[in-house]
């Protein structure tokens, strides 16, 4: 029988886990921020002010170093565009003479995509949110560029490599005597990063998240926001003191819901700032001072398309990241929507505001009066309703919608459940049945992630 490097670390004690931890971060972190990633963290903070001229000039020559980079390095590729004379693309409206690839494309031709070997990169895989995962490789020279991408990104909010990080991720970490000692945590010492199980908050668990965070002391927290959120609306309902201050909290992967982030920020008394990138490798999307979303032009393209394949303002995106050189990535139709400002923001960035991203595509509820509501419309449902904490939209069947709902009692009245009613059925109709259902709490995914639309109806409309 084989025994995975996994099942060896669960079953370590405890101070050789977070020695495990530890040196696998000593390694990785030697690999990220080595070699460019100086260069590119510092690049991106020298860019974040030029002029959208000069932006789009150089994203259009990266565009096509990175098209003649594909084509010489990967079969596919090189297949894929051989009836195309790629000299007529210079630019990124050019793109549009280039077939459209998905994730379905990418799984079957994954082994004459990728230019690199599986032993000479970073391995990266999707959180299968369609169903299946997919894995993809990066040079490390692309995971150099995306982590000086990042943290030229938080360092303008005080992030600092190396200061006490609390971060909640969806990894597998703990074993059953941690359970049991209820120990939700494993520590690397040497980068000072906590890492904090996603996987076991419940409120009976919460008080123990509590304690630890406040004699650990995080400078930073990054994560889920469902997560972080989790802990600081416990800690507002039963008043827990949090008697540390951090200078800065970072979210990804999730949608994040207007009414979270202010008990976050209350309860943490900081600014909340957001990023959208993905596993398989989008180009950046972050968070500036204003609130903000700006779609970093450097970074790669993002295309919108509406459902007949026309350029619009709000739709379905296409991706081409130029930090995708191991398992390259042109018009890839990633499954998110997005809607772009065609305005300038006061914080001095020339890179496009992004004024929401908007999920999946599956990740939506279907009514026949009104089709397709995505996600991005239904998480604004709760905009002006106050003291609802969480809720989750099921869909099992086209005539019905189950919807669960965490409440705050002291809050939330009968007058917010008639506005959430009436939101629900501006965007749905009058005729679907939409049934609330009052819960303590609504469980995470496997991943460990918060969705909040379950919906086991995408194949039938």
């Amino acid at each position: 029988m084989i025994i995975s490097i996994n099942e060896i670390y669960l079953n370590l004690p405890n101070f050789l886990q977070n020695t495990s931890v530890s040196l696998f971060d000593l390694y990785q972190y030697s690999k990220r921020h080595g070699g460019k990633y100086k260069y590119w963290k510092n690049y991106y903070k020298k860019m974040h002010f030029a002029q959208l001229s000069e932006l789009k000039k150089i994203q259009n020559k990266r565009l096509v170093e990175f098209i003649n980079f594909a084509v010489t390095n990967s079969k596919f590729y090189k297949k894929y565009y051989k009836d195309i004379d790629l000299s007529t693309i210079k630019r990124v409206d050019d793109l549009s003479k280039l077939p459209i690839i998905d994730k379905e494309t990418v799984r079957k031709n994954i082994q004459n995509i990728v230019t690199i070997d599986k032993r000479k990169g970073y391995i990266a895989h999707t959180g299968g949110t369609t169903g299946k995962s997919l894995e993809v490789l990066f040079t490390w020279e692309d995971v150099q560029e995306r982590w000086g991408i990042l943290d030229a990104f938080r360092e303008e909010f005080g992030y600092k490599f190396g200061k006490r990080t609390a971060w909640f991720s969806g990894k597998t970490i703990l074993n059953k005597r941690d359970e049991i000692k209820k120990r939700f945590w494993k520590t690397d010492y040497i980068f000072n990063i906590r890492y904090y199980s996603t996987l076991h908050i419940i409120p009976e668990t919460i008080p123990s998240y509590i304690e630890n965070l406040n004699k650990y002391k995080p400078i930073i927290i990054s994560g889920f926001p469902s997560s972080i959120f989790e802990i600081a609306n416990y800690a507002r309902i039963y008043k827990m003191q949090i008697n540390f201050n951090p200078t800065a909290i970072f979210t990804t992967a999730e949608i994040l819901v207007s009414e979270q982030t202010k008990i976050i920020e209350k309860i943490f008394k900081c600014k909340v700032y957001d990023q959208y990138s993905s596993s398989e490798g989008a180009p950046f999307v972050v968070q500036c001072c204003n609130g903000n979303m700006h779609y970093e032009l450097l970074s790669g393209v993002i295309e919108i398309i509406d459902e007949n394949l026309n350029p619009t303002d709000e739709g379905e995106i296409l991706v081409t990241s130029f930090t995708t050189r191991g398992t390259p990535l042109i018009r890839y139709k990633i499954g998110d929507r997005i809607k772009i400002l065609n305005q300038k923001c006061p914080c001095g960035s020339n890179n496009p505001i992004i004024e929401r991203i908007e999920g999946r595509v599956i990740d939506f509820v279907y009514s026949n009066e009104r089709g397709k509501i995505n996600l991005g419309n239904i998480s604004n449902c709760v905009k002006y309703v106050k003291g609802v904490i969480k809720f989750q939209l099921i869909q099992n069947k086209i005539s019905e919608i189950i919807v669960k709902i965490v409440k705050d009692s002291n809050v939330y009245s009968d007058k917010d459940e008639k506005l959430f009613m009436k939101e629900l059925r501006d965007r749905l109709g009058d005729t679907i049945n939409i049934i609330f259902e009052y819960v303590d709490d609504i469980p995470k995914e496997k991943t460990g992630k918060y969705k909040i639309v379950k919906n086991e109806i995408a194949n039938l409309v």
